[in-house]
C-alpha cells in the first residue's frame, strides 16, 4: 500500500469513504464514521482533528481539540440547509512540514466534499421518501376509518373493523398489534400481545365514557420521535381517537333521540287512553 507525501497515510482514503456511504443506513452515523476516519488516517492520532457541521448537528473526530491551523470547506445542499467541514490541523511544532500537510489536507477535502454532499442528499432524499410514504398511509387510514363510522352497523362492529385495519397504518405492520378500549369494551387486532414499545392516545365522549387507541410495537425498532413511533403515527392516533369520539358522541345522541321519540309515542299514546277513558265516563 502506497503513501501520501503529505498529511494522511493511505492513499485509499477515498475508497474507504466510499465504503462508508454505500453502507450508509442514517445520516448522523456517517458523518461520525468519517470524522473518526479521516482522523486515524493522518500521520499520527493528534495529526489532524476533523470536525463536521450540518442541519444544526456537530460531528466531531475522537479526541477532538480546536488548533489555530484551520482548513474548511463549505457542504452546498439544495434544500437550504448549510453544513461545512473543517479540518484542524496540530500545532507547526508538532509538524515537520506545514506546508505540506496543508496541501495534502486541502487536496483531501476538495476529493472528499463531493462524497458528503452526495451522502447528505441521497439519505434526505430517502427520508423524504419515507416521510411521504407515511404520509400517505395515514391519510389513507384516516379516509378508511372514516369510511368505516359512516356505516350503519353497531359501534361495537366498527370499533373492531377499525382495529383491525390499524396494523396496515403503521411503519412496521407486520409486528404491530393494536386495541381499541371504549368503556369496558376492548376491541384487538388478530394475534394481538403487548409489550413494552407502545403508543397510546385516550378520549372521552360527553357521557363521559373513556376510551383510548393503542399501538404495540411486537419487536425493538431504531429510535425515532416517539420512541420507535413516528410523528406520522402520532398524529394518526390522535385523528383517529377525535374521529371515533366525534362518531360515538353522533351515535349516543341519536340513540337518546330514537327513545326519546318512542318514549313520546308511548306518552301520546297513554294521553290518547286516558281521554278515551274520561269521554266514556261522562256518558
Amino acid at each position: 500500500m502506497t503513501k501520501d507525501t503529505g498529511l494522511f497515510v493511505r492513499d485509499d482514503l477515498t475508497f474507504r469513504i466510499i465504503d462508508i456511504l454505500n453502507e450508509a443506513k442514517d445520516l448522523d452515523g456517517s458523518l461520525q464514521k468519517i470524522c473518526d476516519l479521516l482522523a486515524r488516517n493522518s500521520v499520527t492520532e493528534t495529526s489532524v482533528f476533523v470536525r463536521i457541521s450540518f442541519d444544526n448537528q456537530v460531528f466531531r473526530s475522537y479526541l477532538f481539540e480546536e488548533t489555530p491551523t484551520i482548513l474548511k470547506h463549505d457542504l452546498p445542499i439544495s434544500d437550504n440547509k448549510t453544513g461545512i467541514i473543517e479540518l484542524f490541523l496540530s500545532h507547526p511544532d508538532q509538524t515537520k512540514s506545514l506546508v505540506a500537510e496543508i496541501e495534502n489536507a486541502e487536496s483531501t477535502l476538495k476529493r472528499i466534499t463531493p462524497l458528503l454532499v452526495g451522502l447528505i442528499s441521497r439519505i434526505q432524499l430517502q427520508k423524504l421518501s419515507i416521510d411521504m410514504e407515511e404520509r400517505q398511509k395515514e391519510l389513507q387510514s384516516i379516509n378508511r376509518t372514516t369510511r368505516i363510522l359512516k356505516k350503519s352497523n353497531s359501534l361495537n362492529e366498527l370499533l373492531q373493523e377499525i382495529c383491525s385495519a390499524l396494523p396496515e397504518a403503521m411503519q412496521y405492520p407486520a409486528y404491530t398489534a393494536t386495541r381499541i378500549k371504549y368503556g369496558n369494551q376492548k376491541f384487538t387486532s388478530e394475534s394481538f400481545s403487548e409489550s413494552p414499545w407502545k403508543l397510546q392516545q385516550v378520549f372521552d365522549t360527553p357521557d363521559s365514557t373513556k376510551g383510548s387507541i393503542e399501538i404495540f410495537y411486537l419487536k425493538e425498532f431504531q429510535e425515532a420521535s416517539e420512541g420507535p413511533f413516528l410523528a406520522e403515527e402520532r398524529n394518526l392516533i390522535d385523528n383517529l381517537a377525535a374521529l371515533i369520539s366525534g362518531t360515538v358522541s353522533r351515535k349516543a345522541l341519536e340513540e337518546l333521540l330514537i327513545r326519546n321519540t318512542e318514549r313520546l309515542k308511548e306518552l301520546r299514546g297513554i294521553n290518547r287512553t286516558s281521554d278515551l277513558l274520561q269521554h266514556n265516563k261522562s256518558f
